[in-house]
């Protein structure tokens, strides 16, 4: 998990931008495979997150997206939260499961 994310809060500095590349459409290739059964994909993610930036969410959503004919992809952010926005607002992380199901 450090590496992961120490490679994805650094990419795009030091060179690092192709292999965070790689990194990404290698996550979108293994969750795309959840979208061909034809239900939807939702991501849930901190806005302020200092650990992996949301950007990385959307995407990954977006290469997923491409990889799949099955539901849609959506990236819900959680306005102010960090990297774990379902321990630090559960109420809210809540409310984004029922707008989900």
């Amino acid at each position: 998990v450090h590496f992961l994310a120490s490679q994805l809060s650094g990419a795009g500095r030091d060179g690092r931008g192709d292999a965070y590349l790689r990194l990404l459409r290698e996550v979108a290739d293994g969750m795309a495979g959840l979208g061909r059964k034809g239900k939807g994909i939702s991501i849930v993610h901190g806005t302020a997150d200092a650990v992996v930036p949301i950007s990385n969410s959307h995407r990954v959503a977006e290469e997923m997206q491409a990889r799949t004919e099955g539901g849609p992809i959506r990236v819900f952010g959680m306005e102010g939260m960090g990297h774990c926005p379902m321990e630090e607002d559960p109420d809210g992380f809540v409310d984004i499961v029922k707008q989900i199901l």
